[in-house]
């Protein structure tokens, strides 16, 4: 007579552990570099910020208190407060936001407007690549300040003008850049064949060709991120950025320059909050250049 519990698999080892997933090679070198560490961190705390000033602030960002006006670094106000007596640390967490924004809208007009240029100018008829190709040439040419301080002249001056501003610049630079890349892998075997199975052109360019470019695609684009931030500061400090209403960190300096010489200390928040950031996504940007481009990865990777 069997003692075997038929309700259990005799089989089956209850010791044994369903085998991990790999991670990929790439992930691991990401984790290790100093420079997405420090990257990431900092952009982590920049989303947390701009959640946290939709729920909660020290003080009212846009109330001006005159009896409050030049209060030093306190428990009472964190870093100070300003000309008019706003609480410094509040209008820095909500002009955490117009970063976001900026940043953000700029890197999904790049890649509309990038997609684009990639795919006419390396996936259609050779008059179109042509005429892609000096368009292309001919756009680049124009600085992204000077395309932002036109459109803002022409429709003035808000943070929308200046996401198209530098979306469409660094589109065009995504364009040129990502074009070789395309025409590179369109002649690869698998993207041939797929084309003999009676796949359109959309549906290679979604499934093959821009999954073999994305890391092309994503430096640009955090490139793209660190522009917008920096001219977004530098639009509103000229007064073409953000509206006066608006708390933003160039504007920000636009309005505590005058006083940088008697309190220094209040110009040096906002303009540290810039530096850092536009930094962060620099560095991030060279860390996934790093370890996604092969001619960079065959070499072992040194660490701090």
């Amino acid at each position: 007579m069997s003692t075997q519990n038929p309700t259990r698999n005799p089989t089956r080892n209850p010791t044994r552990r369903r085998p991990r997933r790999p991670r990929p090679r790439w992930f691991a070198a990401f984790v290790r570099h100093p420079s997405a560490l420090y990257g990431s961190v900092v952009i982590v705390l920049l989303l947390a910020a701009a959640g946290l000033s939709y729920v909660w602030t020290p003080y009212d960002p846009q109330r001006a208190n005159p009896y409050d006006q030049w209060f030093g670094p306190s428990f009472e106000h964190l870093l100070g407060t300003d000309n008019i007596g706003r609480d410094i640390f509040s209008v820095l967490l909500v002009g955490a936001r117009v970063t976001v924004g900026v940043a953000l809208g700029s890197a999904l007009v790049a890649a509309i407007v990038g997609i684009a240029l990639a795919a006419l100018g390396a996936l259609t008829a050779r008059w179109v690549r042509e005429g892609v190709a000096v368009l292309v040439d001919v756009l680049i040419a124009f600085p992204t300040l000077l395309i932002a301080m036109m459109l803002a002249s022409a429709f003035g001056g808000s943070l929308l003008v200046v996401v198209l501003a530098v979306g469409f610049s660094f589109g065009v630079n995504i364009g040129r850049v990502s074009r070789p890349e395309l025409r590179r892998v369109r002649r690869a075997d698998y993207v041939l064949a797929g084309r003999a199975a009676g796949r359109g052109p959309i549906r290679n360019l979604t499934t093959h060709l821009l999954p073999n470019v994305a890391p092309v695609f994503i430096v640009q684009l955090s490139w793209a991120m660190a522009v917008a931030i920096l001219a977004e500061a530098g639009l509103s400090y000229l007064g073409y950025g953000a509206p006066s209403n608006t708390p933003s960190w160039g504007r920000m300096l636009a309005e505590l320059q005058s006083y940088i010489g008697i309190h220094p200390w209040s110009v040096l928040w906002p303009g540290l909050a810039i530096t850092l950031t536009v930094l962060a996504f620099n560095l991030l940007g060279d860390a996934i250049r790093d370890v996604t481009d092969p001619r960079l990865t065959r070499a072992p990777l040194v660490t701090a």
